[in-house]
């Protein structure tokens, strides 16, 4: 599992233990001084896990450490629901009636007596802060630092070209020819300046081919006068993006410059910083036409790398005298004569921003210094709020490909234009299945198959990928996951690999398991409701998780994961739900008619029990939050 993943819904059990410690603890005299020496570890170990959670962290002495953290983290918790418990039991058991039914119900529950004296919680809470010093000491000698938090999570970049040959593409050519025609109609029959259109769906379901498809299609090119893609990732800033599209301007007649000593503050040992994988893919193409001199000095360009005489000679050749500071006025007026009489069209790739006042500063100024009607701009991303955000004029949210196209691909990968052996077609078709329609697996999975044996096909189909092989898939399906701005939603999706994959799940009944576990902090019920309902939208926009029916008024009744992103799931809740390699499972959906062993038993949080219930079934279960007696919630 993700040692950073794993650190984020981590976070939120420890944040749940400082938010509550102090009130609870507080329940039992004399105890306020342990009950700031809990609260002041758990900060403690909190900035370490920000620390976890910011880095990819390699071994498994790291892992180990979280595990144990993790478990002492519920300890803790456990012990403050029994100090909870104690408080309730004073404040009902006047109102408690002593009914023969009352007592035939609690004789299949714990009868408590397992709950220590308030005297014996005061120990234990001296031990859990005992404990958690060691943890931090184990934690610092790995290398963890107490870090701050920090708002904006950090996202590994992937970045995009429009010169990529993508030379497998199957199963969109309708797809590409609709959109090319939804732009050219929309930007011809209105009179927007500039129309908007955004292509939204889930990780790896091929939405920056398909837009490359789109770009370069013979009628989009004749349709506009110019032709723009810039890759934005997760930083949205005005001002960069503008910087991008002139450097995309093939006849912009100003270019940037830099003083001799920035130039030489940014070259070491004779290399040059290549700005993008566009710009030098741009720069390496021949351009008829161009400076000789230019033109021989990027033949020995090498992913970043010149060869020239000497450093001070290639100072000399490429810089200016006078440093020219840039300001947000000069970049547009150099834009605005860029544009000026020339319609465009403009890739913004991969964009994650859903704060609608930078939206608005960055279309406003290239409103403002666009000089002719008839303009497009294609947003590609994962998230339904970003085109909402940016007011799309067309929103195409992009669906999975077919069982047959996903074959097409794995077979174009894995045998080219030659005859498939009937042995390896049937066992790829269903392969083919578990792909769930996305492009990125069948590609993912076709490069694996190939010269591989008919034993080693029947594996994947049993086993899927190796975690080399489908690491791959893994990581670009993570960046949604770390894109999630709280660790309590984290740990809301982490939650849902409960589920067995396929499992239709009913959205009002997921929101109230996420209040019984506490991943919702907010005051009042119907306030953690409410929490709940954006939760569940933000996973449903980020494409998390699946809209599986709606009711008559539209409104989302059941959700499903995808069985990939339930795989990302399982690999983040890691030993939480895994019964195999001796960890302590806390949530649990038990479909036998066995009984559940105390060992077991004594550590669930969640269970959801589909068999018959029998008289004793429950008495050894000490830390339930939740619990489903029937397989009710859906069908």
């Amino acid at each position: 599992m993700e040692g950073e993943a794993v650190a984020a819904v981590i976070k939120v059990l420890v944040q749940n233990l400082i938010d509550h410690s102090k009130n609870e603890i507080s329940l039992i005299r004399g105890l306020d001084k342990e009950a700031a020496k809990l609260a002041g570890s758990l900060d403690t170990i909190q900035q370490l896990l920000n620390d976890a959670e910011s880095r990819t962290i390699p071994g498994g002495a790291v892992k180990s450490w979280l595990r144990k953290l993790e478990d002492m983290a519920f300890d803790a918790d456990n012990v403050l629901d029994e100090l909870k418990y104690h408080h309730l039991s004073k404040q009902i058991k006047p109102m408690m009636p002593t009914k023969p039914m009352k007592q035939k119900v609690l004789s299949c529950f714990s009868s408590f007596s397992h709950t220590r004296h308030p005297r014996n919680i005061a120990l234990k809470i001296q031990e859990i802060n005992e404990n958690l010093e060691s943890i931090y000491k184990e934690g610092a000698g790995l290398g963890l630092k107490e870090t701050l938090a920090t708002n904006v999570p950090t996202l590994p970049t992937f970045e995009t070209d429009s010169f990529t040959l993508d030379p497998i593409f199957i199963g969109r050519d309708e797809l590409v020819s609709e959109i090319v025609e939804i732009i050219n109609t929309s930007t011809t029959t209105n009179e927007r300046v500039v129309s908007i259109f955004a292509i939204v769906g889930m990780g790896g379901m091929g939405k920056t081919t398909l837009t490359r498809n789109v770009f370069h299609h013979p009628k989009i090119k004749t349709h506009f006068g110019s032709h723009l893609w810039v890759h934005v990732s997760q930083i949205f800033d005005p001002i960069i993006l503008f910087k991008k599209i002139l450097k995309e301007l093939p006849f912009c007649d100003q270019v940037e410059t830099e003083s001799s000593q920035d130039i030489l503050d940014n070259t070491s040992f004779d290399q040059v910083e290549v700005q993008s994988r566009q710009d030098f893919q741009k720069m390496t193409s021949f351009v008829e036409g161009e400076d000789q001199s230019r033109y021989n000095l990027l033949k020995t360009v090498s992913f970043g790398q010149v060869e020239v005489e000497s450093r001070q000679n290639f100072v000399k050749k490429n810089s200016h005298d006078q440093v020219e500071v840039e300001s947000r006025q000069d970049i547009l007026k150099r834009l605005h004569k860029a544009l000026k009489d020339k319609n465009y069209l403009l890739i913004l790739d991969d964009v994650w921003n859903q704060d609608r006042p930078k939206w608005d500063d960055f279309i406003n100024s290239l409103v403002g210094v666009t000089s002719v009607k008839g303009n497009a701009i294609v947003v590609t991303t994962r998230n339904m709020e970003v085109a909402s955000t940016m007011q799309s004029l067309h929103t195409h949210e992009l669906k999975g490909l077919s069982h047959e196209d996903s074959w097409s691909i794995i077979k174009a990968k894995t045998f080219g234009k030659e005859d498939i052996p009937t042995e390896f077609e049937a066992i790829g078709r269903k392969i083919a299945t578990r792909c769930q329609g996305l492009p990125l697996a069948a590609n993912v999975v076709g490069g694996a198959l190939c010269n591989k044996s008919e034993e080693e096909w029947l594996s994947i189909e049993e086993k899927w990928l190796s975690h080399d092989e489908g690491d791959r898939i893994t990581k670009i399906l993570k960046l949604s996951f770390d894109n999630l701005s709280l660790p309590s939603l984290k740990k809301c999706f982490a939650y849902c690999s409960l589920f067995p994959k396929g499992r239709r799940i009913k959205i009002h009944e997921l929101i109230e398991y996420w209040m019984a576990e506490g991943f919702l902090e907010a005051n009042g019920t119907n306030e953690m409701e409410c929490l709940g309902d954006k939760f569940m939208k933000v996973l449903l926009h980020n494409s998390l998780l699946q809209v599986a029916q709606r009711n008559d008024y539209g409104n989302v009744e059941s959700c499903v994961m995808h069985d990939l992103v339930h795989d990302l799931a399982c690999s983040i809740s890691g030993s939480s739900n895994n019964r195999e390699d001796g960890s302590r499972v806390r949530y649990m959906i038990h479909d036998e008619e066995s009984r559940i062993p105390k060992e077991v038993a004594k550590y669930l949080r969640t269970l959801m029990f589909e068999g018959n219930i029998y008289g004793n079934k429950f008495v050894d279960f000490e830390r339930l939050h939740v619990l489903v007696l029937a397989d009710y919630w859906c069908d």
